[in-house]
């Protein structure tokens, strides 16, 4: 059989038979060329972000770096500005050719409302909450902080948190089925506005006791000004554990934060674009996957928190930093 003269080294084919082989095996080769190459194209993707003084705009640089690293795709941004109209977005979606336009950021995230008929838009950058677009939020995955907590502080068995159901209302639902898995009862304060929350944060110390924890979300109902504070205080005087998604509290005195390590915040917005393209479309929100830590390392003293690097944790920002 010809097959087997071929494998065996057998030189005895007919010219014609060589000459048709040949051919069929470079109409082969070039199939899949032309296949690979169809399959590794990249996707063009618009990346909208508005333009900040100082140090802001490193933040989204880091993110584009995440997206753009992605084999999948590659990046074409455009910076927007006050004097930036939805003319001059589509002029630029028209010149880049984009198959999705990626909006960071509060001031694109409404921008880009205006082109989700046009291409796929995508966001990131932002605290959003499942509501008919897709992007990834700013607000991290609680399996992320139950995890840190585990180690941090493994003794704690009750968590409360104060919300509001238009923003975390999602991710206290995936708290809630998480928290089993670490021993943990989430207890779950609803609150409509920062005067209610106010009073449930007061309700919620009432009922802490020694060891409890109390978990501060990236949520508009979280008090910044008069009430937290008051927490953190609490917290110290009967030693009760603060985690938050924000650093800035950590640095006040919450025992950690959580928050987004940026090239990998792009990188998670890179395997999502991929996911709606390849998908079937229908709008997915999801929390930062990667998050980096910040510690208070007073208050981990004040708690005999173990920071050594036997505890498995590793801390990228520490407070006080003197």
């Amino acid at each position: 059989m010809p097959i087997m003269m071929i494998a065996t080294g057998y030189s005895g084919a007919m010219p014609r038979e060589v000459s048709l082989m040949r051919h069929l095996l470079s109409v082969l080769a070039c199939y899949v060329f032309l296949s690979f190459q169809l399959a590794t194209a990249a996707v063009n993707v618009a990346v909208l972000y508005p333009q900040l003084e100082g140090g802001y705009n490193t933040v989204f640089e880091n993110i584009m770096q995440g997206v753009d690293g992605h084999p999948g795709i590659s990046v074409r941004s455009m910076a927007m500005d006050d004097n930036t109209t939805e003319q001059d977005i589509s002029d630029w979606l028209d010149e880049t050719g984009a198959e999705v336009l990626l909006a960071l950021g509060q001031r694109c995230y409404i921008a880009a409302r205006s082109f989700i008929d046009r291409v796929v838009v995508v966001h990131g950058a932002v605290v959003i909450s499942p509501n008919g677009h897709s992007g990834v939020s700013l607000a991290g995955n609680p399996k992320q902080f139950l995890e840190r907590l585990s180690l941090l502080a493994p003794n704690v068995r009750r968590v409360s948190v104060v919300y509001s159901e238009h923003n975390s209302g999602w991710l206290i639902e995936m708290a809630k089925k998480i928290a089993p898995r670490y021993n943990i009862q989430l207890v779950a304060y609803r609150a409509e506005d920062v005067r209610e929350a106010a009073h449930l944060y007061q309700v919620a110390l009432e009922n802490a006791t020694v060891g409890d924890a109390f978990w501060l979300p990236l949520d508009s109902v979280v008090p910044d000004r008069a009430v937290l504070p008051m927490v953190l205080r609490e917290a110290w005087d009967r030693r009760l554990v603060v985690f938050s998604n924000n650093p800035q509290h950590a640095k006040r005195g919450a025992l950690f934060a959580l928050y987004p390590d940026n090239v990998a915040h792009g990188e998670q917005i890179a395997e999502l674009i991929l996911e709606q393209l390849n998908g079937d479309g229908k709008p997915l929100v999801l929390p930062t996957n990667t998050m980096k830590l910040s510690v208070n390392k007073r208050t981990a003293s004040h708690l005999q928190v173990n920071l050594d690097l036997e505890s498995g944790v590793t801390v990228d920002q520490i407070y006080p930093s003197r």
